[in-house]
C-alpha cells in the first residue's frame, strides 16, 4: 500500500474517532474542526479536500 493510501486510512480513521467524540460531547465543535484541521495538514487526504 502507498503512503497517499495509508494518509487517507489514517485521516479516515481519526475523523471516525473525532466523530464518536464529538457525538458523546466529550469535545466541543471548535475543537472538532480545529483538530480535524491539524489532521488534513498533517495526513493531507485527497478526500478531505473534496
Amino acid at each position: 500500500m502507498d503512503s497517499i493510501n495509508k494518509n487517507e486510512i489514517y485521516y479516515q480513521a481519526t475523523v471516525c474517532l473525532l466523530n464518536k467524540f464529538w457525538l458523546q460531547g466529550l469535545i466541543t465543535e471548535a475543537e472538532y474542526k480545529k483538530i480535524d484541521a491539524l489532521n488534513i495538514e498533517k495526513w493531507k487526504p485527497l478526500i478531505a479536500s473534496i
